[in-house]
């Protein structure tokens, strides 16, 4: 057996483990890893090739929803105990929370069922809380619980610079036009670089090492 095909066939191995429930803290963050993959693509494909049932932006913001909605549920529900009572993930579910709430809020403002939000903060009503949320909780997860040894040190820098990142991102967002290339041309591009490249080292990582 090649190298390549050892590398494969222990990445399965250690796939299957991490999703057999209850699930640990690597098997919820394979489980938001698949979220990525499907979230990112399928909404590009929403906005370029007008996939859109309920509206571009509505249909995009169902579409993360229902995705929220799965992983929230899958950590509830199918999570070991330690998981569910750790403050690391507890801090990620109150960001991804707020963040959906604030989508929510922008898609009943500009579907005119409410004047939910100022005229003025609608615009970052949409990626900008995804920005904060991903670079908050990257920062979270690098630096506390310092004292856990299953999260290495170069996780733990791979994280604390992703969190950097998207924080920088999301500045970068702010100072820009509302009608920025980031935030309409490349927007599930780059949310897709910061949702998944950390987390997938993460999991490289614990496989290869």
């Amino acid at each position: 057996m090649s190298g390549v095909q050892a590398t494969a066939a222990t990445m399965v191995r250690r796939t299957r483990r991490l999703l057999r429930p209850p699930l640990t803290g690597d098997g919820l963050l394979l489980v938001g890893f698949v979220e990525g993959l499907v979230g990112w693509p399928l909404s590009w494909v929403v906005v370029t090739q007008g996939v859109a049932p309920f509206g571009l932006l509505t249909t995009v913001v169902v579409l993360w929803g229902v995705l929220t909605a799965a992983i929230v549920a899958v950590g509830w529900f199918a999570t070991a105990p330690t998981v569910r009572r750790n403050d690391v993930w507890t801090v990620w579910g109150v960001l991804v929370l707020v963040a959906t709430g604030a989508n929510v809020l922008g898609v009943v403002h500009v579907s005119g069922v409410a004047e939910a939000l100022p005229e003025a903060l609608l615009q970052y009503a949409f990626f900008h809380p995804w920005l904060a949320a991903l670079g908050g909780g990257y920062l979270v997860t690098a630096l506390l619980s310092r004292e856990d040894r299953r999260l290495r040190r170069a996780e733990r820098v791979g994280y604390g610079l992703a969190g950097v990142a998207s924080l920088l991102v999301l500045v970068f967002a702010f100072s820009s036009r509302a009608n920025s290339a980031l935030t309409t041309q490349y927007v599930f591009h780059v949310g897709a670089v910061l949702h998944l490249t950390p987390i997938g080292f993460d999991l490289a990582y614990d496989t290869l090492r």
